[in-house]
């Protein structure tokens, strides 16, 4: 019962993983200055589902350790993860306060949140949201360094059928 509960964790895990990699993605490629909704869900895929990603991967670390696999690891990422969460919540109200703000403040052109400057309407709340966002992205890179370790015993292999590879290379290219 818990072998299949794992099982399908895992199975999450990978879909919310390649998910949040497209999410990574996105946000590279749609800046938010240029396309600022594009840009945003990139972010939301990246963040917010890497943040079930990490909780996923940290429910299966507690049952799944390989031998010599220090305590101390589980609790740097159930740590980091908590860092990720709150700063994730924190980024996400911030932001929303910031808007709320400048939109108050009369603020209502879109250049207007693309290039906050120090001592207009929502530029606090802006910096929290700013700074909860590298927080959380730094959160996020270093518990990915902490499956180093699980990944060190890892071994691919590549095994070719010559038949196979003659078909569709032709053999010429072979010698």
């Amino acid at each position: 019962e818990k072998q299949k509960l794992l099982k399908r964790l895992n199975t999450v895990s990978l879909w919310l993983g390649l998910l949040g990699s497209l999410g990574v993605s996105i946000v590279g490629n749609f800046q938010e200055t240029s396309v600022v909704v594009v840009h945003f869900i990139g972010a939301a895929l990246c963040f917010g589902l890497g943040t079930f990603y990490l909780w996923i991967q940290v429910y299966i670390s507690c049952y799944l350790r390989p031998n010599g696999w220090p305590r101390l690891i589980l609790c740097v990422r159930i740590v980091l993860a908590i860092v990720n969460t709150s700063s994730l919540i924190t980024s996400v109200i911030a932001s929303a306060v910031a808007t709320f703000q400048a939109a108050a403040a009369g603020e209502e052109d879109s250049s207007y949140f693309q290039h906050w400057e120090s001592g207009s309407a929502g530029w606090s709340s802006h910096l929290v949201a700013t700074i909860s966002e590298w927080v959380m992205a730094a959160a996020f890179d270093i518990y990915i360094l902490t499956l180093a370790r699980d990944m060190q015993g890892l071994c691919l292999e590549s095994h070719c059928n010559k038949a196979v590879v003659e078909n569709v290379v032709g053999v010429d290219a072979l010698e």
